[in-house]
């Protein structure tokens, strides 16, 4: 009897069959919503194929792309700005202009590098960039990333009158400023790519696309010698040029050595000779009673550098007419201190004098109108025939 009683434990029955088929549809159930989660997530996550012109591969890994390809003929961009204002630009006579009521203009040469092939290759802003998934959250769009019409720019390339490529660029950057948010206008994704492109296109004001150097490009090495002439007679105010044995100055009793701090100064000066505004159109011609002519000579190029600058004051801020010879174009500077020393008492040891500091009021008078190499206002109008009257007695 005993091992009767011990038998249902050797020989215990198996789990009903009613039972067996629930644990199977159990089974089958989380599988099919692990499924269904990872499919859900790959199409959330941006598996959709809407950024096809980026990479063949529709991935949230990191993928390189450019703003636009050379090889479509980018010839006209346009640029929406969060306030509505746009800015057009155009690709006339082999450089990018942009556009001011009925006429074109030239843009800055900062940023024509960016949009122009060089002897570096590619334009800065259409090489390929590396940009990183950063999410596609329709919600995170504007606060987060800030890729809408009304948080960031809008920029457009086109190709004959055809747009061949539409993007949003934020004005936000996680990082620094090589860095920015960006998204295709037909795309919820975000991606953070390695470029600036928040300080290349924005600025609403026509001014932060214009030229903002007198003398672009120019390096204070390669500066070979400095003429300034009265511009209507062609008189000679005063020659500084390099030799051998270092700068000197040329007057009307001769060539002497000048001192170097002196030169290095004026160099400076004028090589950072800054554009402050653009007188408005329509005003006319340049016209100045009293006005000199600024030439550099740079080494390695065959013609000198200069700018007619008118002497007497056009603006309240005490701004001074030139224009360029380069463009032809007016424009309004602040005016050079260089400009307003004799040429005597500055460049020759013998009678140099001793400058004093800017005081804190002139500073602060200088800030207030933006003249970063100009002096205050009330400053004194040069004449043109004492440095000359000096070096001659």
């Amino acid at each position: 009897m005993s091992s009767e009683k011990e038998k249902p434990y050797l020989d215990a029955p198996s789990a009903p069959p009613r039972r067996r088929k629930g644990r199977r549809r159990t089974m089958l159930l989380l599988v099919a919503v692990g499924v269904v989660l990872i499919v859900g997530s790959w199409l959330l996550i941006g598996g959709r194929g809407d950024w096809e012109f980026l990479t063949e591969e529709n991935t949230t890994g990191p993928r390189m792309f450019t703003l636009a390809d050379q090889g479509e003929g980018i010839d006209a961009i346009k640029i929406r700005y969060p306030s509505g204002k746009e800015h057009e630009l155009s690709l006339r006579d082999g450089r990018w202009q942009i556009r001011s009521g009925g006429t074109w203009l030239p843009i800055s040469s900062e940023r024509q590098r960016l949009l122009m092939e060089s002897a570096e290759g590619e334009p800065e802003l259409l090489r390929p960039m590396l940009g990183a998934y950063q999410g596609n959250n329709p919600a995170n769009h504007e606060h987060a990333f800030g890729v809408t019409s009304g948080s960031g720019l809008r920029v457009q390339f086109f190709a004959d009158g055809d747009m061949v490529r539409d993007w949003m660029v934020s004005l936000k950057s996680p990082r620094d400023e090589a860095s920015n948010y960006i998204r295709s206008p037909n795309s919820l994704s975000v991606y953070l790519v390695d470029a600036n492109l928040r300080d290349n296109f924005a600025g609403e004001r026509l001014l932060d696309w214009r030229r903002r150097w007198v003398f672009e490009d120019v390096d204070v090495g390669q500066i070979a010698a400095v003429e300034i002439t009265e511009l209507e007679s062609g008189r000679p105010v005063y020659f500084l040029e390099k030799g051998d044995s270092g700068w000197s100055i040329r007057l009307e009793d001769g060539a002497r050595p000048a001192l170097a701090h002196a030169v290095d100064h004026t160099l400076q000066e004028l090589s950072r000779m800054r554009i402050l505004d653009y007188p408005p159109e329509g005003s006319g011609p340049f016209y100045a009673s009293q006005a000199i002519r600024v030439s550099l000579k740079v080494r390695g190029e065959e013609t000198s550098r200069s700018v007619a600058i008118g002497l007497e004051e056009a603006s309240k801020y005490g701004l001074l007419p030139a224009r360029l010879q380069d463009t032809d174009e007016i424009v309004m500077i602040g005016r050079p201190f260089c400009l307003l020393r004799a040429a005597d008492s500055y460049f020759l040891p013998e009678t140099a004098v001793t400058e004093s500091e800017p005081t804190a009021s002139d500073a602060a008078s200088t800030e207030s109108v933006e003249l970063d190499q100009g002096e205050p206002v009330d400053s004194p109008q040069p004449v043109l025939s004492d440095p000359m009257a000096g070096a001659s007695a």
